[in-house]
């Protein structure tokens, strides 16, 4: 005990930030998880408080030391649960609904607008059903209009409307007319949680307006517009001196709006790891302020008086983003590390780290659970727990003698090459240690970012320069503002230049389903330690092999383990109608652990539709589909597939006769595009059968390889799945002739229909149902695109409907006993949105509705 004890008192002191930022983070944690009351916490700490100060515990320093950490605990799970559940009475949320309806709300603007973005592809499959140039606007409710009457509101509404005419700043206040909805959860299992990640910003609505008119102007502010005024001069600068194309990239860089880059180019990023260039980052501002360092350090000024001024140029800098998590986060380290130098301390050290961390946690607790904040302190723990391999040749005291008598050429070169060299052992480092956590979110591994990050240093510090010298001497000095412009266009030209062709190159990044969540914990909870406690670090080669180890046993055996549990032990046969808008996507996983996708698109557009059938083939760590069955020819059922193509491996895509030979653009642009992945295609008709599994019946029963159909949806591929006496039909949009003949076929039972036509009225679907007495009726339609009809003959027909609008994904299992159950990954849960009043006296949570 006495060995314990002297351990404890020797580890805590050195690091006493840093115990208190894990005992904060672990109350958070706590309370994400279990969501207790106020009153809990407040026993728990008073508990910790009077068993810390007992006489008896006292001989024991690390029983006291556990005490005041959980009391610190404590306190990081109330704030927490504060701020995650109080909200005033009045908060916006209250008047809004999961489905989108008419409001009219009187509101201030908190942030400049936003210009998002849009992608005009060429390619008939990418054009997103609305291409209107668009812009995203932050909103402090003011009021909302309840018939005639003004009701007094709260809370954070985002808004997306068309580019108005007439310019709004923040600060300015604008009636506006949209439909207002809550932010809902994922509605596909794997699905990004927007609900939460606007929650994090205490935002829990949406609102859309179709018409720039529909947001109205009322009151112009001049007190707050100072900051928007300056973002909008300086970004007209950007576009005024930039050609189009890096005037975008450059905004994005030097001002935070990524929104006005699109997403195949953002894509690019993401594809070759260097996706943080496109975030005002750590990088970004420690670049800047290390260059208003050495300019204030060449005058006459003292060292302490340059880092002073360096920490005013970031909190200027910081205020001009706007206080972006990502800048708040960069400046907080900044200003530390130099406060730290001026007091003569390391720059960069585990307590300097920890006191960010309880700064960024007492703004806001829940960004422990954002990626960024996540990603943006691995990166410089990486640096500090390589710091002995980054900069052991540079602090080498017999190896700086000896540098120091050479030549100054050689000098230089030999600081070049050191340079170099620790540039590529820092970004391969933080590309190690961050491969699960981007991994397990991005699903994605990009090698070729060891390779392409260092080389990317100097332009993107270029870049940064060059388009400070433009902020600062525009419409003022144009000889240097033209040659700014010119060197930072060379700049982020070279930059995106090398992304997209390091995106293009064979086996530069690779696409996964990730390690487990289990797995990633247990991977940072070891290199903490191994960080934390220096008698437990080992050398490199045993470092990489437990790295291996951890490589097969907590991310490959699980997936392995996975599939063969589906495929031997399981035997079911699992069937999710995956929520694509209005479009349809579903996805059979057969018991032999094969997967068959039938249709795979969506109105909105064709990467909203592979991002969605992506996230449930990564959520059920599925790498290969062995075939694609596409309906018919309309883009809502297949113009998703080429952006799964990039992403999966792919067997065989069956179409029908009539489809194979159509003669749209759409069609031939997805025949090229299984051209360029070698998929073969092959025909499909009635009476065809897909050899996938011996226990499977997987067979076409429409369209008749004789009928003749006037267009596209009557010739629908309809497929029957059969196991275990099991029966489920997928339909397509069938109608008109083809129906008319499917109804003309004996009555037939599926215990599963899929509603043709989206649940479309031209789609007789009261006949349907009489034809095919379903238990269960499944609608894959978009928001406000559902029929009554529909509702009607499934009432009628006393079968159980379920739509993917209303439910999320929908999910059938059919065991191998023959037992049928579903569950709906659903939009709806009870517990959505669970709020506090700040006015309430219980201690238990409120509901939102």
């Amino acid at each position: 005990m006495q060995d314990t004890s002297q351990t404890c008192s020797q580890d805590f002191p050195q690091h006493p930030a840093l115990w208190f930022a894990i005992a904060v983070s672990c109350g958070i944690v706590a309370d994400k998880w279990i969501d207790a009351s106020i009153a809990t916490y407040f026993i728990a700490a008073a508990v910790a408080s009077i068993l810390s100060q007992l006489p008896a515990l006292r001989q024991f320093p690390i029983t006291r030391l556990i005490f005041c950490l959980t009391l610190i605990a404590t306190a990081g799970a109330a704030w927490h649960h504060i701020y995650w559940n109080f909200y005033p009475q009045n908060e916006i949320s209250r008047w809004a609904s999961n489905q989108s309806a008419p409001a009219c709300v009187k509101a201030q603007l908190l942030l400049a607008p936003k210009r998002v973005a849009t992608d005009f592809s060429k390619s008939p499959l990418n054009r997103p059903r609305d291409q209107t140039q668009k812009q995203r606007l932050m909103l402090k409710c003011l009021a909302i209009r309840d018939g005639l009457k003004w009701q007094k509101a709260s809370g954070n509404i985002q808004l997306t409307m068309p580019t108005a005419e007439i310019p709004l700043h923040a600060g300015d206040e604008v009636l506006a007319f949209g439909h207002l909805r809550k932010i809902g959860p994922p509605s596909n299992p794997g699905g990004f949680d927007f609900q939460s990640h606007y929650r994090r910003r205490r935002v829990l609505v949406s609102m859309h307006c179709s018409h720039a008119q529909s947001v109205e102007l009322i009151k112009k502010t001049k007190l707050g517009s100072l900051r928007a005024s300056l973002r909008s001069w300086l970004d007209r600068q950007v576009w005024r001196y930039l050609p189009a194309a890096q005037a975008s990239l450059a905004s994005a860089v030097l001002l935070g709006n990524r929104e006005q880059l699109t997403n195949s180019r953002r894509e690019a990023f993401l594809h070759t790891g260097t996706i943080h260039l496109l975030a005002i980052s750590g990088l970004h501002v420690g670049i800047l302020a290390c260059c208003f360092f050495v300019l204030f350090r060449c005058g006459w000024m003292s060292r302490t008086s340059c880092l002073m001024l360096t920490i005013a140029f970031v909190v200027f800098y910081a205020w001009l983003v706007e206080f972006r998590p990502p800048v708040v986060r960069a400046s907080i380290l900044i200003i530390l590390f130099c406060f730290a130098r001026i007091l003569g301390r390391a720059g960069l050290s585990y307590n300097v780290l920890a006191l960010a961390a309880l700064i960024i946690l007492a703004i806001n607790p829940t960004d422990l659970f954002s990626l960024g904040t996540q990603l943006s302190f691995l990166a410089v723990l990486s640096i500090c727990f390589g710091n002995h391999w980054i900069f052991n040749q540079q602090t080498n005291p017999l190896k700086r003698l000896i540098a120091s008598t050479r030549s100054w050429p050689v000098q230089i070169i030999a600081a070049v090459k050191d340079n170099v060299r620790a540039a590529f052992v820092i970004s391969g480092l933080i590309w190690l240690i961050s491969i699960p956590l981007v991994a397990a979110n991005f699903h994605v591994l990009a090698p070729i970012g060891l390779l392409v990050n260092p080389l990317l240093l100097l332009p993107i510090a270029i870049a940064l320069y060059a388009g400070l010298c433009i902020f600062s001497f525009g419409n003022f000095f144009s000889p240097v503002v033209f040659l700014a412009a010119m060197i930072c266009t060379a700049s982020l030209g070279f930059i995106e230049t090398l992304v997209r062709g390091a995106d293009r190159f064979p086996m530069s990044h690779f696409f996964t389903s990730g390690p487990p969540w289990i797995s990633v914990i247990i991977f940072y909870f070891g290199w903490a330690v191994l960080g934390l406690f220096p008698p437990t670090r080992i050398p490199p080669k045993r470092l990489l092999a437990a790295g291996l180890a951890w490589l097969f046993l907590g991310w490959c055996l699980p997936i392995t383990a996975h599939q063969f549990y589906q495929r031997h032990l399981q035997r079911s046969l699992i069937t999710t109608f995956i929520d694509v808008g209005h479009g349809t996507a579903v996805l059979i996983q057969l018991p032999n652990g094969r997967n068959v996708i039938y249709d795979c698109g969506s109105t909105i557009s064709s990467r909203f539709a592979a991002q969605s059938v992506s996230d449930v083939l990564w959520y059920y760590d599925i790498t290969h589909i062995d075939a694609i069955v596409v309906s018919h020819a309309d883009i809502d059922h297949f113009n998703g597939i080429p952006g799964i193509a990039k992403r999966f491996s792919i067997g065989d895509v069956y179409l029908s006769p009539m489809m194979n030979q159509h003669p749209s653009d759409s069609v031939a642009e997805l025949k090229r595009s299984l051209n360029r992945y070698n998929i073969a295609v092959k025909e499909l008709t009635a009476g065809d059968f897909i050899n996938m599994d011996s226990d499977v019946l997987l067979q076409a029963i429409a369209p008749a390889c004789d009928s003749q159909h006037r267009n596209d949806n009557s010739a629908s591929i309809v497929l029957s799945v059969e196991y275990k006496n099991r029966r489920i039909l997928l339909p397509g949009d069938l109608e008109k002739e083809g129906l008319e003949w499917l109804l003309t076929e004996p009555s037939q039972h599926f215990d599963l229909a899929m509603a043709p036509h989206h649940g479309s009225a031209h789609s007789s679907p009261l006949r349907f149902c009489q034809w095919a007495t379903p238990q269960f009726l499944a609608v894959s339609c978009g928001n406000r695109k559902f029929s009554s009809a529909t509702a009607a003959a499934a009432t009628f027909s006393k079968c159980q409907l379920l739509r993917t609008d209303r439910d999320g994904a929908i999910t059938f299992e059919i065991r191998r006993d023959g037992k049928m159950l579903f569950k709906s990954f659903s939009k709806l849960r009870p517990n959505e949105i669970s709020l506090t009043s700040h006015s309430q006296n219980s201690k238990k949570k409120g509901s939102s509705d």
